[in-house]
């Protein structure tokens, strides 16, 4: 079991080492790997949304991860140790992953994902989700709709008004 865990975390080191975000007249260009090297554009009119997410340990340090949701591809899984290719930024402080997510939305003409004012779900909903529900908050502000959930994997769901439909 320590073996099968201990290359699992192997893989996934080997896959995001070097990685690196720069920006092309194409778009974004996400690089990385050790042994497999890996380069993806991200063309800025694909994009339909992003998702911030801040596991219950990275929050204390004050780190996230930024993963997004393109046109024409499936979303995807790192859970066999291969980095998923809808991966923009695996961990990054906050304030970065921030401005990222601000620039990979900039195609909207969105704002900032923090200004938007999160409210709790009603009342009359507890009968569906009696704990969850506490940690669920969503809103719409200038051409964003966001999303919040999760107490241990906490997932900030950020999509341009104009793409709530396609997404």
């Amino acid at each position: 079991v320590l073996g099968g865990f201990a290359i699992t975390q192997f893989r996934r080191l080997s896959a995001y080492y070097g990685f690196t975000v720069s920006e092309t007249p194409a778009g974004l260009q996400v690089r990385r790997g050790l042994f497999e090297r890996d380069a993806t554009t991200i063309t800025l009119a694909r994009v339909q949304g992003v998702v911030i997410g801040e596991p219950v340990l990275w929050r204390r340090f004050g780190w996230a991860k930024l993963d997004v949701a393109l046109a024409g591809y499936a979303s995807s899984s790192d859970s066999d140790g291969k980095p998923s290719a809808s991966t923009v930024m695996p961990v990054a402080p906050r304030p970065l992953v921030i401005a990222l997510a601000r620039r990979l939305l900039a195609e909207a003409g969105s704002p900032d994902p923090d200004d938007v004012v999160l409210t709790p779900p009603p009342e009359r909903s507890r009968w569906v989700a009696p704990v969850r529900r506490r940690f669920m908050s969503s809103g719409g502000g200038d051409g964003l709709v966001v999303s919040r959930e999760g107490l241990v994997n906490r997932c900030t769901h950020v999509v341009p008004h104009a793409r709530v439909q396609s997404l």
